[in-house]
């Protein structure tokens, strides 16, 4: 009896159904604004945790979610803050090169311009 139960159950893929699911749960999260004061006061309450906690295995899960809820806010701030750190060097680079170019034409007026008096 048992075989025919098998033969009768449709196969259920726990991947994809995991995969669906974890999908879904982005979509959500993407919509939902959360405060840096709530992620302040997690943040902390896992750090109450983490000192009272004596297992290892729990130790290092609360240290998973907490570096997971801190990326909330401040690890996209940081990547904001490096991107325009960047563009300000690339800005920054490209007037060095136009003062350089600006330099080097003057450079070579005042040679054309004493050539000329000589």
């Amino acid at each position: 009896m048992p075989e025919d139960y098998e033969k009768e159950s449709p196969e259920i893929d726990e991947d994809a159904k995991c995969e669906a699911h974890r999908e879904g749960m982005e979509a959500e999260y993407e919509e939902e604004e959360i405060t840096s004061e709530e992620v302040d006061r997690v943040l902390e309450s896992l750090t109450s945790l983490l000192e009272s906690v004596e297992s290892a295995t729990v130790h290092e899960y609360l240290e998973e979610t907490y570096n997971q809820i801190f990326s909330l806010i401040y690890e996209e701030e940081e990547v904001t803050e490096e991107e325009v750190t960047e563009e300000d060097e690339m800005v920054a680079f490209e007037e060095d090169e136009v003062d350089f170019e600006d330099d080097l034409e003057d450079d070579l007026d005042d040679d054309l311009r004493n050539e000329e008096a000589a």
